[in-house]
């Protein structure tokens, strides 16, 4: 019987990881049998849950892993998901050794932070970074930003990069929203996704007489959000739950009226995804490849980075106006329908790893 093409894809926390690329790499993982039967695709953990200083033990792992397979099934195409700092060593390691081994490598760039990190290590830093992508049969990003980034930087021609947003499966009709009108947060608590501004503008929000609950939930340390919030008296307004699984976040998702994200540098937040695909209108910053997908006053509002008065102002037009809520939220529905589902998203991934795959 002969052996069908073998994707390794190389996830870093694995199944159930927290983050939005392992949420992404879960679907896949659920999915790919009935997408792509012709490939036998198989996924490698590199940084692996828990503490840091396990990832050694992972990453070596996964590097077994190449040379296994590459016995025993011959030249493989490896599926490369790549961040930023330890993820980046991490994967300049796991190239090389793949690209020596006869493998074929797809870099999907999903880190929000990769251009500043790039551009802040040394020269022979950014040799290796340059070689794993002058090695990658295609690079995969998720928004018109990240394509000019690596197009411009790593001068690869355009029929090696494939423009890929981030995804989400179609939801059911939405049930009622929560009563009061809930703001929802998803995201690692902490300054790059916005938290200390998310808190003044709620703050600035408390004072314009309109009735609302706010759940800012991820993990991180909540302390010093929570300790602001009792100072500005928000208690019983403002809960931190911590990180939500899966069925818990698609629940608060289904109810919320409006998603919240003013980070300060995104790849493309799942969290926007998602939230597009229960019709929830979404209140973010203009960052990585969020303007692609939400055009201020269509799917939702743009707000400036760092700016909690603005932020306040456009919470308190949505909370305050539950037709265009759900004028937006109708309008973020119908983006996710014709661009976001993961149906068509599987099907452009296979179509790019078969055009990858090695030749015997």
């Amino acid at each position: 019987m002969s052996i069908r093409p073998t994707v390794l894809v190389l996830t870093p926390l694995g199944v159930g990881g927290m983050g939005g690329i392992d949420r992404l790499m879960d679907e896949i993982r659920r999915r790919w049998a009935a997408s792509a039967p012709d490939l036998d695709v198989k996924f490698l953990t590199t940084r692996g849950p828990g503490h840091i200083l396990f990832s050694p033990f992972y990453c070596t792992a996964a590097a077994l892993a190449l040379v296994w397979h590459r016995l025993s099934r011959g030249r493989c195409l490896c599926h490369v998901n790549l961040a930023s700092q330890g993820s980046t060593l991490r994967k300049l390691f796991l190239t090389g050794l793949a690209t020596r081994l006869g493998h074929a490598t797809v870099i999907h760039l999903h880190g929000a932070m990769f251009h500043d990190y790039y551009r802040g290590v040394g020269a022979f830093q950014r040799r290796q970074i340059h070689r794993m992508f002058g090695e990658a049969a295609r690079v995969i990003v998720l928004g018109s930003v990240w394509r000019d980034f690596v197009a411009d930087t790593f001068h690869l021609p355009d029929a090696r990069i494939l423009v890929l947003p981030n995804a989400s499966a179609a939801r059911p009709p939405r049930p009622p929203e929560a009563v009061p009108p809930e703001i929802l947060f998803l995201g690692r608590l902490g300054e790059r996704k916005g938290v200390p501004v998310l808190v003044a503008a709620l703050g600035r929000l408390a004072a314009r007489g309109l009735d609302w609950r706010a759940v800012i939930a991820g993990d991180g340390d909540a302390a010093p959000y929570r300790a602001e919030v009792e100072r500005l008296g928000l208690s019983a307004r403002v809960s931190f739950p911590g990180w939500l699984g899966e069925a818990e976040t698609h629940d608060r998702l289904s109810r919320a009226a409006v998603l919240v994200l003013p980070s300060e540098a995104e790849g493309l937040p799942m969290a926007v995804v998602e939230a597009f695909a229960w019709g929830v209108p979404v209140i973010s910053t203009p960052v990585g490849a969020t303007p692609d997908i939400l055009h201020d006053g269509v799917e939702g509002l743009l707000a400036p980075v760092g700016d909690a008065e603005a932020l306040a102002r456009a919470l308190e037009r949505l909370i305050g106006d539950a037709n265009l809520r759900r004028s937006l939220g109708t309008n973020a529905h119908a983006f996710f329908a014709r661009h976001l589902d993961f149906d068509p998203y599987l099907e452009k991934l296979a179509a790019c790893w078969r055009a990858a795959m090695p030749g015997t």
